[in-house]
């Protein structure tokens, strides 16, 4: 996941914001119910550690 790399490289460094859904629908080209799926996978991430919100 293109999301997953970006933190895992630094991209998106500690306190950094994460794109907002329309931000993603307009970088990826993708429909709303792509980025909700998308936002699942963000919810498995904060629970792992991997971000905060």
């Amino acid at each position: 996941m293109t999301l997953q790399r970006r933190i895992e490289s630094g991209e998106y460094s500690p306190g950094t914001l994460l794109p907002s859904e329309n931000q993603l629908i307009q970088e990826f080209s993708v429909s709303r119910p792509t980025v909700v799926s998308t936002m699942r996978v963000l919810r498995v991430l904060r629970e792992q550690g991997g971000i905060e919100s």
